[in-house]
């Protein structure tokens, strides 16, 4: 298989990245969508900590300055910003690898915090002690997994809110849970619930992996394989289009940054490396739009089959595509 359609990059040297077309975004076809370059920036923060020991990706966030070429190679800084024993705080510059004019794209910054690795006996002893100082009533409960959602029918697919994007559309299996596309009342927040499971073919019926990276030269670098973290990041830039309140195409309304925040990392039972016979994570997203200055906000909440994992939220930029002089 071409592994420009097997991969969101393909790595042509140290720290250095091409895009392929699975990263074409919705608004433009010559930039990318915010996901792939956020998780290639939360992939490299992580592996930047792997040499002292396991830490975990508590919180991520990620800016956007421009957008991010299709058609230019990155590069990507890592570099810590402050580090102790247990907390490290690491940011991922991204620029166009450019050797005259680099520019720069985007940034990421990563807060990891150390794994206790406590032992089984210990971990049921301070899951016990937090369970008897936080009361689900008072908290709202966590959320239930929709686990009716994963068996639904082929034709329940949720693709409309992405129709520019093709490629990218293959990476993965929406079913939509609720939500559509009507425009929904300014003054009411919209709400579109998805789950999202990563197919094993990507472009055809053989079994597959899919990768965040694959190397231009394999023998050298194994592949960067996806994990439900990375694709919980992915997705998660998706909130603002799957929960859209305007009229795509009539309205853009795209985000400046987006933050995660990692109750813990994803759990989804099956899977193995290849998230095709896993079962799927959960997605609730919603938007909400200030009128008066056309400035909005989405909110996500991501979910496995044993609740709440992480949140995310996006502030968005809302504008005609003729600018505002065109209202």
């Amino acid at each position: 298989m071409d592994p420009a359609k097997a991969a969101f990059f393909i790595r042509t040297g140290p720290n250095v990245f091409a895009p392929t077309n699975m990263t074409i975004g919705p608004w433009d076809a010559n930039s990318q969508h915010g996901g792939p370059p956020a998780a290639l920036a939360a992939h490299m923060i992580v592996d930047s900590s792997k040499a002292d020991g396991k830490f975990l990706l508590s919180k991520f966030s990620f800016h956007l300055y421009r957008p991010v070429p299709v058609a230019k190679q990155l590069r990507v800084q890592v570099k810590p910003i402050q580090q102790s024993k247990n907390v490290w705080h690491v940011e991922a510059v991204l620029t166009t690898a450019d050797e005259v004019d680099s520019k720069l794209v985007a940034r990421g910054e990563g807060l990891l915090l150390r794994e206790l690795g406590l032992k089984a006996s210990e971990d049921a002893e301070l899951l016990k002690l937090a369970s008897g100082l936080c009361d689900a009533k008072d908290a709202g409960g966590v959320p239930p997994y929709p686990h009716q959602l994963a068996d639904l029918k082929p034709q329940a697919k949720y693709t409309s809110w992405m129709p520019n994007m093709p490629t990218y559309n293959s990476f993965c299996d929406l079913n939509a849970i609720r939500g559509n596309d009507a425009v929904l009342d300014l003054k009411q927040p919209s709400q579109s619930e998805i789950a999202a499971r990563v197919e094993g073919a990507l472009v055809y019926a053989a079994p597959r992996t899919w990768e965040l990276v694959r190397d231009a030269e394999p023998a050298q670098n194994p592949p960067v394989r996806l994990n439900p973290t990375l694709f919980a990041i992915i997705l998660a830039d998706s909130a603002n289009g799957i929960s859209g309140i305007l009229p795509f195409g009539k309205w853009i309304f795209t985000n400046a940054d987006y933050t995660m925040q990692f109750y813990r990392a994803p759990r989804l039972t099956g899977w193995d490396g290849d998230g095709a016979n896993a079962q799927p994570l959960g997605f609730k997203f919603r938007s909400r739009l200030e009128p008066a200055n056309l400035h909005g906000l989405s909110f996500t909440e991501i979910l496995d089959t044993t609740g709440l994992a992480a949140i995310s939220t996006q502030h968005l930029c809302v504008r005609p595509p003729g600018g505002i002089s065109s209202l």
